[in-house]
């Protein structure tokens, strides 16, 4: 009490951060007392307003929030990168949304009720072919710079432009696995950033942020990939297939175990729309893993196929015991098969043998005990 008759808090720390400058530094902030915690997460939903951002793209962005919600969908892109950079790429207006086909049909009827048109010469007829491929889990043809192993298909939208808004350019991207899966089969670590309905995150904030370089990690680099990636080097991004790293922290931990949410990411949480804590459960994206593994390969003679050093490892832990896939490394992937073995044949012996039934036996709260004994014994047999 006595220091804020002295002077006032909240004007010294609003100097503290003007003098850091950067937007992590702002976010460091929140590991700091109670006192500055509460006016960081405060100055934060003030420069990272997530409903001023999403109403350049809807009228209703608590809707859309809530459908993130039901559905695991991710926006990703070159607007997220500018939101949480807090950059400016021009004048542009365009989203990349990245959804699984379970959730596909309601994102689209939520961009139709926001006025959003299909872009295609068949229009509607074709989206309603498409979704229903979809639905039957066929692959759709697709001509884009995305990556093809993780995608299913991908929607192109359109709003046409108002008196008072431009014209909006909405690409709808279903994925194979999950979202996740799509963001770190990005070309590069520039890009593997990310908003959830309580989060926006980066993989790679310090590289990509307070050092504006990234890595290449996609193996093969064709001329699409090329167009991409030297697009984010007109933008100020140094983006290179190998680093060299003379500190005892390299910018992109090669080799280490991730995961999203530890501590080599940046979070940046937002204030729900429907309750004033947001994060007081763990969000199902920081139960992913992945890892940089280092790649020597060859390119094939007489072709004009670049081959990177570096890829991001990951597999998908699919079951219908689970609520969902799950993205993680070989080495967890083999941990959660065995896991998933044991609770099968223990869910069998109780008469459960259809895994979806099986699945929501196991998830009662009666067999936490079990659940957990189960995990901490193959832990000790693979420590």
């Amino acid at each position: 009490m006595a220091a804020q008759q002295v002077f006032n808090i909240d004007e010294l720390l609003e100097g503290i951060a003007n003098e850091l400058g950067d937007a992590q530094s702002l976010v460091r902030m929140l590991r700091w007392t109670r006192n500055i915690r509460s006016w960081a997460v405060k100055k934060l939903a003030r420069v990272y307003d997530i409903t001023k951002f999403l109403g350049r793209f809807f009228s209703n962005p608590d809707r859309f929030r809530e459908l993130q919600a039901e559905t695991g969908t991710i926006v990703s892109g070159s607007q997220v990168l500018q939101f949480m950079g807090l950059y400016n790429f021009g004048p542009g207006v365009d989203i990349d949304i990245y959804v699984s086909r379970h959730g596909v049909v309601d994102l689209v009827e939520f961009l139709k009720c926001e006025g959003y048109v299909f872009e295609h010469p068949l229009g509607n007829e074709f989206l309603d072919f498409t979704l229903f491929n979809i639905a039957n889990q066929t692959l759709v043809p697709i001509h884009s710079p995305y990556p093809r192993n993780s995608i299913r298909a991908v929607l192109k939208f359109v709003r046409p432009a108002t008196s008072t808004a431009p014209a909006v350019k909405l690409d709808l991207i279903v994925a194979t696995a999950t979202p996740l899966h799509c963001i770190l089969d990005f070309h590069s670590t520039v890009v593997m950033n990310g908003i959830t309905e309580k989060f926006a995150f980066s993989l790679f904030p310090w590289a990509t942020f307070a050092r504006q370089c990234g890595l290449i990690t996609t193996p093969a680099i064709g001329p699409r990939v090329t167009d991409a990636i030297d697009k984010y080097r007109r933008r100020g991004f140094n983006i290179r297939r190998r680093w060299i790293h003379k500190s005892d922290h390299p910018p992109f931990m090669e080799g280490r175990l991730r995961r999203v949410g530890d501590h080599d990411c940046w979070i940046i949480p937002f204030q729900s729309p429907t309750t004033d804590s947001s994060r007081t459960r763990t969000h199902h994206l920081e139960w992913n893993t992945f890892k940089i593994s280092n790649l020597r390969l060859q390119a094939p003679p007489h072709t004009h196929i670049n081959v990177s050093a570096y890829t991001i490892e990951t597999a998908c832990i699919r079951s219908a015991m689970l609520r969902r896939p799950y993205i993680a490394t070989c080495d967890v992937y083999d941990f959660a098969v065995e896991i998933l073995a044991r609770l099968r044949t223990f869910a069998y012996q109780y008469g459960y043998f259809d895994d979806t039934k099986a699945g929501r036996f196991l998830r009662s709260a009666q067999l936490y005990a079990y659940r957990k004994q189960t995990v901490e014994e193959l832990i000790t047999m693979h420590p």
